[in-house]
């Protein structure tokens, strides 16, 4: 898997579910896409029967997982990896339902369903998961006759936390506190959003609800 937070979160608890049902399980977290290059070599040379693989961006790992690379075959995680013929399964989130989750859980939660005001942060556009999301979201809302306008969504580029944050801070020094809910499409925003909060004094219990999407630690 990656080495980053949520990777390592997710590697741990599958590993801790396998090693209970009596599998042995190795882990092994990549920093870059030469390091995992060689982990996947070394694993295909029969160092394991099962591989359970989240593919780094440019990692090409095709080449190294061909028929016979590993008994039982591979299952790639998060990432789908083509031509490749070891890889027997694919895992991954329906980024469209989360986004409708997450819908479903602002709209069970604010004071006035058919009245409220919504913040949105996402990133620059052509990240199709994020763009999902964002359907999931925008159409669960609508579907229950809320319109989402667009023009007003955040957009924020370069180190998503930071970004999000130093935006959030503006828009309250600008508007004061006039959300009832906010969406954010990464964990990370969600974190600077509610830095800004914490830096203007607004309790937990006074702010906004925030949504978002990633599973890490400090959110939950």
């Amino acid at each position: 898997f990656p080495d980053n937070e949520k990777a390592r979160q997710v590697g741990a608890g599958i590993a801790s579910e396998l090693t209970n049902l009596g599998y042995e399980v190795a882990e092994r977290y990549a920093g870059d896409a030469s390091e995992q290059a060689q982990y996947l070599n070394d694993l295909s040379a029969g160092a394991c029967d099962l591989l359970i693989f989240w593919a780094l961006p440019d990692s090409n790992p095709e080449e190294s997982l061909q028929e016979d690379s590993f008994e039982y075959g591979v299952i790639a995680f998060e990432e789908p990896i083509y031509h490749a013929g070891a890889v027997k399964y694919y895992v991954n989130f329906d980024f469209y339902e989360a986004g409708a989750r997450q819908a479903e859980y602002i709209l069970d939660n604010v004071e006035d369903a058919e009245d409220f005001t919504l913040g949105l942060f996402t990133v620059q556009s052509g990240n199709t998961k994020t763009e999902e999301l964002f359907t999931g979201l925008k159409e669960t809302f609508e579907n229950n006759g809320i319109s989402v306008d667009e023009s007003a969504v955040e957009t924020i580029a370069g180190a998503e936390k930071a970004g999000a944050k130093a935006r959030m801070s503006v828009l309250l020094s600008e508007n004061g506190d006039t959300y009832d809910a906010i969406w954010c499409c990464t964990d990370d925003m969600a974190e600077g959003v509610v830095e800004a909060y914490a830096e203007e004094e607004i309790s937990v219990a006074d702010m906004p609800i925030v949504a978002s999407f990633g599973g890490s630690g400090e959110m939950l």
